[in-house]
Parts: C-alpha cells; structure tokens; sequence
C-alpha cells in the first residue's frame, strides 16, 4: 500500500499555478486531495487530475477565499 507521502500528484505546483491556484498553503491542500483521489483509482491520467482540480476549486471555492483572505492579512 502506498501512502500519501509516498505518492507524487499527478499535477505538480507549477502546474496547480498554471490552472489559476494561488501559491501557498491551497496548493499543498490542492495536492492532498489529488493523492486521496489517485490512490482511490479516480484518477487514471492528467487529463483526468486537471478536471478533479476544477471540480475540486468549484466545490471548495469558498474556503479559498477564506484561507486566501488570512494568508494575505
């Protein structure tokens, strides 16, 4: 079994910033959920981790705001 520290995203920081994340602790939030989604099966390639993010901004959007609201305080 592999666990989250031993499993890489398929999307790395750069490429979470490319998609419109901010740098910061989103990213690494970001990067979590897509090693629990990779490590369920969800996810099969990149193309399908660039969806999930998407997904995953829509849903989690509001939180976003509030962390980016204290980490620019």
């Amino acid at each position: 079994w592999y666990t989250l520290r031993q499993t890489q995203s398929l999307l790395d920081g750069d490429a979470l910033h490319d998609l419109g994340l901010p740098e910061g602790e989103i990213i690494g939030r970001v990067k979590q959920a897509l090693i629990q989604a990779q490590l369920s099966g969800q996810l099969g390639d990149t193309e399908n981790a660039v969806t999930f993010v998407q997904d995953w901004l829509t849903v989690n959007a509001p939180d976003i705001q509030l962390l980016n609201h204290h980490t620019a305080a």
